[in-house]
């Protein structure tokens, strides 16, 4: 077998996502999933002030710190009705979309390699893990982008520079060739071409899949997760369960997936591979390079809007402190209510537990694993739990 199982160490304080899957029935597996993420944690800002909560939040949050310190940001803002000013916007879009580029390159050059058992590439490790805080420097005064008086100060050539060597880092250690060239490739076939003849580990991962015909399995029932109505999103956040929403959450009683196949899904590729294998392992193995691919046109639009003359738009609604994120995982939801300057509550929903779900995504996909050798069940989980990527580390029993 060509795979080995991988364990990430995490701080105690994220938690860990156990997997149990018995394979001693005669048709199904048996699938158990446990969480002991401390959903709960935002507790530690009750009483706290906004600035207080502004400056915390980047040192909870390793993974997607930016993320959650821009939502928070925004969250707040949203509470206390603040002006909307066009030009941070994009800024801070700017920092959260290099972000979810610098989680995508890390997954794919430091734990595709030990996945398929390759040889590890001297990819640029040190500056692609520089990324966010070169975009930050580049975008805000002094780098600081997360605070209520954040002033921006933009070195538009610094900013573009940065984009252009995100560009070469993809071309070179990711596709192998241009990155327009490989959106290009829109079918099966193209797509095969691309991964018998190119030797990035991203093609080698998925010619791998395609030669063990793992096309199909791990696909799922779930469907994408919808747009919120606010007022909707916030009654759930304030209802009596709101707890049990947050820990496991569903949607007028579905679950949902978040995450790269569900904002890829109009693209071509993606489309023409879950119409032969569903949203299986290779179409949502692929949606990660179809997201990274796409975004340097993304920065390189919200770079244009950088030079647009600054609007500012009023929360005319009546407040409600709620802040919706894209993140490299998913969509991150933050609610925050505010009395006299003092956190009164505060709420966060990560894409996690949305694809980690007991009876969600991952339990549905995981129920789809159907191989004539019971010794590839292990290693087809590693690859699912690596595609749909928890944000914590996790522990995977197969017995």
């Amino acid at each position: 077998m060509f795979i080995r199982k991988t364990q990430i160490p995490m701080n105690n304080i994220e938690g860990r996502i156990s997997i149990d899957i018995s394979t001693k029935l005669s048709n199904n597996n048996r699938i158990n999933i446990h969480s002991n993420r401390p959903t709960y944690l935002s507790n530690l800002f009750v009483g706290k002030s906004p600035k207080d909560v502004l400056e915390i939040t980047p040192l909870i949050f390793s993974i997607c710190g930016s993320a959650q310190s821009i939502t928070a940001l925004r969250a707040i803002e949203n509470q206390q009705g603040t002006e909307i000013n066009s030009l941070r916007e994009s800024a801070q879009n700017i920092i959260i979309l290099i972000e979810s580029v610098k989680e995508h390159l890390l997954r794919i050059l430091l734990d595709w390699p030990k996945l398929f058992q390759l040889e590890k590439p001297s990819a640029p490790l040190a500056f692609i893990t520089q990324l966010v805080n070169k975009a930050k420097q580049a975008l805000f005064k002094d780098g600081s982008a997360y605070q209520l008086d954040s002033k921006l100060d933009i070195d538009q050539q610094a900013i573009k520079n940065l984009i252009t060597e995100i560009q070469q880092i993809l071309e070179r250690w990711v596709f192998n060739e241009p990155y327009k060239q490989w959106l290009e490739r829109t079918d099966y076939q193209s797509l095969i071409q691309w991964s018998q003849r190119n030797q990035a580990i991203s093609a080698q991962s998925v010619d791998r899949i395609i030669k063990n015909n793992w096309h199909h399995q791990c696909f799922s029932s779930c469907q994408l997760l919808p747009d919120f109505d606010p007022e909707e999103l916030h009654k759930s956040f304030s209802a009596s369960n709101s707890s049990s929403f947050i820990a496991e959450p569903m949607w007028q009683g579905e679950y949902f997936e978040t995450g790269p196949l569900a904002r890829q899904n109009n693209n071509h590729l993606l489309k023409m591979l879950n119409k032969d294998f569903k949203n299986g392992l290779l179409t949502r193995w692929v949606s990660r390079l179809v997201e990274l691919a796409e975004t340097p046109s993304q920065l390189n639009l919200l770079i244009q809007q950088l030079s647009y003359n600054p609007k500012t738009f009023s929360n005319e609604s009546q407040p409600i402190g709620l802040a919706e994120t894209e993140t490299a995982r998913g969509r991150l939801i933050h609610r925050v209510k505010i009395k006299n300057n003092k956190i009164e509550q505060y709420q966060i929903l990560a894409p996690t537990e949305w694809n980690f779900h007991p009876k969600g995504l991952i339990y549905k996909s995981l129920q789809n694993i159907n191989v004539k050798r019971k010794s590839e069940i292990e290693p087809l989980a590693h690859l699912l739990i690596n595609a749909i990527d928890p944000c914590v580390g996790y522990k995977l029993r197969v017995h």
